[in-house]
């Protein structure tokens, strides 16, 4: 009796995908990202890691380029997945299935002096931390972003439906003048202590 045989696929295969990496849109974490990005470094190691997880082996690696200019502009990126991998190939897989389509980027502020909480002028309320030059240090697959822009630009070749962008970002929830400093300090304490332990690496 003749038995049905799969091939298996062969290390060299890949899978790429088209995302918005990055927007200057509000995130949920109340930051404006500026999209004034230095990506010489991250061009030199470029690393698509899942959730943010050094940790781990990176599951591909990830073309990236700003396009459009001033308040349009915005970092792109062309995921390529590493299908040797079995954990890569099966977020691979899940991409292509349209259970992942979202990205995060992993950055630091080029300069933390530069850094500023935004207020409304009438109210005084907090906005929104604004952070003028970043720069890139990793990319990541996650399920939840942080920026709602930051999905695939197109779920288009295998995929049986678009993909709705989402273009508006969730509105700045008002608070007062302490919690967006105290924000902007915890954050800046998380930056230095990646930085240590990537130092460490």
């Amino acid at each position: 009796m003749a038995k049905l045989m799969r091939s298996a696929p062969q290390p060299s295969q890949s899978v790429s995908r088209r995302v918005v990496a990055s927007t200057a849109s509000i995130d949920r974490n109340g930051r404006r990202v500026s999209q004034n990005w230095e990506l010489a470094n991250f061009q030199a190691n470029p690393v698509l890691l899942f959730g943010h997880d050094a940790d781990r082996l990176p599951i591909g690696t990830a073309q990236v380029e700003v396009v459009g200019e001033g308040a349009a502009a915005q970092l792109e990126a062309t995921l390529e997945f590493d299908q040797a991998d079995p954990f890569a190939a099966r977020v691979a897989g899940a991409w292509d299935r349209g259970l992942l389509r979202a990205v995060s980027v992993g950055w630091f502020p080029a300069d933390p002096s530069e850094v500023r909480d935004v207020f409304d002028d009438q109210t005084g309320a907090f906005l929104f931390t604004e952070y003028p030059r970043n720069e890139l240090a990793e990319l990541s697959v996650v399920p939840i972003p942080a920026n709602p822009d930051a999905v695939r630009v197109a779920a288009s070749l295998d995929f049986k439906t678009e993909l709705e962008a989402l273009t508006q970002s969730q509105p700045a929830t008002e608070a007062k003048n302490t919690a967006g400093t105290s924000q902007r300090k915890i954050n800046l304490a998380r930056w230095e202590l990646a930085r240590r332990r990537r130092n460490r690496g």
